[in-house]
């Protein structure tokens, strides 16, 4: 078995799993969005039917974030 070849460096990778891991932790709570709507006070379009689109707005930002996390820290 060959060494994985990866310009990646450890710590990179377990900052940016570690910020996909809070980021989704945080969303997956349900309730989060729902304030955070409020907050945005958007709360008529989240409790009509936007709920979805907040959460998957809300996990693709935050898998970007880390993403770039990884690759450029």
């Amino acid at each position: 078995m060959g060494q994985l070849r990866t310009r990646h460096h450890p710590g990179r990778i377990l900052i940016g799993q570690g910020v996909s891991a809070v980021t989704h932790y945080w969303a997956d709570r349900r309730w989060t969005l729902a304030w955070l709507a409020s907050k945005l006070g958007k709360t008529g379009y989240y409790d009509n039917g936007g709920a979805p689109a907040l959460d998957q707005s809300w996990h693709w930002l935050w898998i970007g974030v880390a993403a770039y996390s990884t690759a450029m820290i």
